[in-house]
């Protein structure tokens, strides 16, 4: 049996705020037993570990997760909280079955997922620990089914196969990837990008997040940070020239987005107090 730790809070529906990731195991389990999907509350680092490949990566402020239980991956995560769900896989089933959709043998899992509609559901849900049981429990079991039509219509194995092509393909991934690190220190907007692709802002925002869970503006910021972060741990470049050459606005914008996303300035971390370990936003594309 999936050990998920505690009892669930709802029927059919398990939810709380934790640090600590929940450690699952299972024996002789051929199909899911639970949609675990997890919000990050604070940023956080999570390292993976499948088979002989493992892999450490920086999650923002409120990246999801979406794995089926059980999992063949080791999951660790560290650095802040986050709010886990879990939701029992016969609920999944109930609302395959009223969607008309096939039941899902197998839930695609995503890391790092920025998907604004799952995390408002997922702080709805959040909400909903400190408010009166019955309350509370109506809307558990209201937003425990909209999360798992979420994935269904997202993460299984069939709507991917049907979302390849919203993708842009390997050699235009690399275009953008390569463009953008060459021109960090520009102004780098959609429409610019888009034309340069000959498609229009609305078909690169769709096959760009398609494509690596993100739109382009988040990805043009997650370069700067980790571009920022390597001159500020690696030279003694002023940081005002650092902010300058990462395409910052000036030196006030990027201290103000080092201390939303780590709660630490650009001098703490040159000073070596930097609390994160960041993976290059690159290994994405």
């Amino acid at each position: 049996m999936t050990n998920i730790n505690t009892r669930p809070r709802w029927n059919g529906v398990w939810a709380r705020i934790s640090e600590e990731f929940p450690l699952c195991t299972c024996v002789s389990c051929k199909k899911p037993l639970y949609l675990l999907v997890v919000l990050a509350l604070d940023p956080i680092m999570l390292k993976r570990q499948e088979q002989l490949d493992s892999t450490t990566q920086f999650l923002m402020r409120d990246s999801t997760i979406i794995f089926a239980e059980p999992r063949d991956a080791s999951i660790e995560t560290y650095g802040g909280r986050m709010l886990q769900v879990a939701i029992d896989f016969s609920i999944v089933e109930e609302v395959a079955s009223k969607l008309k959709m096939p039941i899902p043998q197998e839930i695609n899992s995503h890391v790092a997922l920025t998907d604004r509609s799952l995390a408002l559901l997922l702080r709805s849900l959040n909400l909903a620990l400190y408010e009166p049981a019955a309350v509370s429990a109506l809307k558990a079991d209201l937003l425990g089914r909209a999360i798992a039509a979420h994935a269904l219509c997202n993460c299984t194995v069939t709507a991917m196969q049907s979302s390849l092509d919203t993708r842009f393909d390997t050699q235009d991934l690399k275009w953008l990837r390569d463009h953008i690190r060459n021109n960090i220190q520009y102004r780098l907007v959609d429409t610019e990008l888009a034309a340069k692709l000959g498609v229009s802002p609305q078909t690169l925002r769709r096959r760009f997040k398609a494509s690596i869970g993100m739109t382009p503006k988040a990805f043009v910021m997650l370069e700067r940070i980790h571009m920022a972060t390597k001159l500020l741990t690696e030279s003694s470049i002023p940081i005002g020239d650092v902010a300058h050459n990462c395409g910052f606005t000036d030196h006030s914008h990027m201290c103000a987005v080092f201390v939303r996303r780590f709660g630490q300035s650009p001098t703490d971390i040159r000073n070596g107090s930097m609390n994160s370990v960041w993976t290059d936003p690159q290994s994405l594309i």
